[in-house]
């Protein structure tokens, strides 16, 4: 996923967002096996919640990326796909995946000023903005099914014209 990760070097540049990558370079917005038939499309990554997971943990991978923290939704899901057979061993494991996770909007964001500016012009504009990086990854895993993650991920998946 090299191709993901220069794109998205390259939307951060040209349009002037923080680079996350420098201070997080472990939140590469995308998790699991890319071949998988099943692919999770999420919204985007929290800024909170990624402070306080670099801050909480010292061994630093993108398996950090949606944690297996007791709680929280993403320990949740991590259980329902492994109970699911989408993913092999412990949850919380590195390996085993028979899925994929992906955010369709890899800007990571403030949760509540991002809810603030959610209107259907805003979310056009992120989805374009993101189009490339989600438009490469699936053209490189090539999913059979899409499954978006809550109401603004299926809306930003929606905004992509090539997906319908």
């Amino acid at each position: 996923m090299s191709d993901v990760t220069s794109l998205t070097q390259n939307i951060i540049r040209a349009n002037g967002l923080y680079d996350w990558l420098k201070d997080f370079p472990w939140l590469t917005g995308h998790l699991g096996d890319p071949h998988a038939a099943v692919w999770f499309v999420a919204e985007n990554p929290s800024l909170a919640g990624v402070r306080g997971v670099d801050a909480r943990f010292t061994d630093k991978s993108a398996n950090l990326q949606w944690t297996c923290l007791p709680g929280t939704s993403s320990r949740l899901w991590r259980d329902a796909i492994t109970e699911a057979g989408l993913k092999r061993g412990h949850p919380c494991d590195d390996e085993g995946w028979r899925c994929y996770i992906t955010n369709a909007d890899k800007e990571l964001q403030q949760v509540t000023a991002r809810n603030q500016k959610k209107n259907s012009s805003f979310m056009r504009q992120q989805a374009i903005r993101w189009l490339p990086v989600l438009q490469a990854e699936i053209d490189e895993g090539n999913p059979k099914v899409l499954v978006a993650l809550g109401a603004q991920a299926e809306k930003l998946l929606r905004s992509h014209p090539s997906l319908h």
